[in-house]
């Protein structure tokens, strides 16, 4: 894909073996019987009745919220963070979600996928995967809206995110396809060196490096990855200023590494290092650097998930997602949930259809 792969190199790691099956599901097999009468479910972006991302909930007003569809389990949940853009109406009516899978939360329909960062309120849950899943089987348009989120965190820094999904495998028939989800967040760190100015030539350096505090530095990229960002540095020698950032890559089980990235010698446009790949669950994980005028680094982290066929709560790829029971996944499917979003995307550039859609 032309871009830098020094993931592995910072952290010295090698690739987990090359495994040949997956391990079965943990959960029940127990046939779902399915309610004769719809009920409404929440978007995954609320967990409150004043919820909801740019997307679904503009100026933040009530929206439709039953706290008796999160599974004890889960906890109680938080307010959303989410800040709002300037107020006003939003651009269409919250999608509503009506449901037929029945609702006892050890069945699992009521699973949500954990946050990737406790900052960024999105965790759909199984419902939610049937919902889109069941529409494309039935020869309807697969309702990929109620996924598409978008919003920022009052957050310092200020986080920027979003969701979309898509569905893939159709070449193998509509009872093959599994949706596919991703999110990227961007934020900025910029250190202050003070009264330094690019017009200063003289050999003194100017460095000033901070660290990251603990309400936003990490990333629960899946149940077995953390991605944690510990200090990020600027300095300035020269008439050219620099910057780096700090961070850990942790797997379950399998110990940390440290890494750093900095802005000497890197290229123009965002820098990636790809490899956060997990072996354990159907998860892959893009990190990306890029300088910009005035000091400041744009940190990108994407995050790509496979959630399954959405038939059964005990579906291996939504388990393993979702709780973190670990399975066998082969090297070879690495990055290709992330290909199938380039794909789409190049095709919306060309005016051409995506195969299954995207939103």
């Amino acid at each position: 894909m032309g871009k830098l792969n020094r993931l592995s190199q910072l952290f010295n790691l090698k690739p987990p073996p090359s495994p040949t099956t997956s391990q079965p599901s943990p959960l029940s097999t127990t046939p779902l019987v399915k309610t004769p009468h719809p009920w409404e479910g929440n978007l995954p972006c609320v967990f409150g009745p004043n919820d909801g991302c740019n997307l679904h909930n503009r100026p933040r007003a009530t929206i439709f919220f039953d706290p008796l569809l999160f599974p004890p389990s889960s906890g109680k949940p938080k307010p959303s963070g989410n800040h709002p853009p300037v107020p006003g109406p939003s651009p269409n009516a919250p999608p509503a979600i009506h449901s037929h899978l029945p609702q006892q939360p050890h069945l699992g329909c009521l699973t949500p996928l954990p946050r990737i960062h406790k900052s960024v309120p999105y965790a759909p849950a199984f419902y939610h995967v049937a919902l889109v899943l069941d529409a494309l089987r039935a020869g309807a348009a697969p309702p990929l809206g109620i996924l598409s989120c978008a919003a920022a965190t009052g957050a310092n820094p200020r986080l920027v995110w979003s969701a979309r999904a898509c569905v893939a495998g159709l070449d193998g028939g509509m009872a093959s396809s599994s949706l596919l989800l991703e999110y990227a967040v961007t934020f900025p760190l910029s250190a202050d060196l003070g009264d330094w100015d690019p017009s200063m030539t003289h050999a003194r350096t100017y460095r000033k490096e901070v660290l990251i505090g603990s309400g936003y530095r990490d990333f629960q990229l899946c149940p077995h990855m953390m991605l944690s960002f510990r200090s990020h540095w600027g300095a300035g020698k020269d008439g050219v200023r620099t910057a780096g950032v700090k961070f850990v890559y942790a797997v379950r089980r399998e110990g940390e590494s440290k890494g750093e990235w900095t802005s000497e010698g890197s290229t123009e446009g965002e820098e990636e290092m790809e490899g956060m790949c997990c072996g354990k669950c159907w998860t892959d994980g893009y990190l990306g650097f890029r300088m910009v005028p005035g000091g400041k680094v744009v940190v990108s982290v994407r995050v790509y998930k496979d959630l399954g066929q959405g038939l059964h709560p005990s579906d291996v790829k939504f388990v393993s997602v979702a709780t973190g029971a670990e399975v066998e996944r082969r090297e070879a499917d690495f990055g290709r949930m992330r290909r199938r979003f380039l794909e789409m995307d190049e095709g919306e550039t060309k005016g051409e259809e995506g195969e299954g859609g995207w939103i």
